[in-house]
């Protein structure tokens, strides 16, 4: 869990390292399934609220959040050369899934 030493490298190719609190705290999560579950579940437990930041992202006119399990088979670049995003298209974009 702890990722300063790959701070310095994702800088180091070029990468904006953004670190941010978690988006909504867990207390402040309705009780209730998730609330009573998210601390205890997935790698990361409560961190897996961080992708949420993905969406506060408006000075981009693309971003791809891909999670630490995704395999990528191919080339991506097709996603940023869509006439549409694809998460709100509801479908495939040219042969990969939205």
């Amino acid at each position: 869990r702890n990722v300063t030493a790959s701070r310095p490298v994702l800088r180091f190719l070029g990468y904006r390292v953004l670190e941010r609190p978690l988006p909504v705290a867990v207390a402040d999560i309705a009780p209730g399934f998730l609330r009573d579950r998210i601390a205890a579940r997935g790698c990361c437990g409560a961190d897996e609220l961080l992708k949420l930041w993905a969406y506060s992202l408006a000075e981009y006119s693309r971003v791809l959040l891909l999670d630490m399990d995704s395999l990528v088979l191919r080339n991506l670049d097709e996603l940023f050369f869509a006439n549409r995003p694809a998460a709100a298209g509801g479908g495939r974009v040219r042969g990969l899934a939205a």
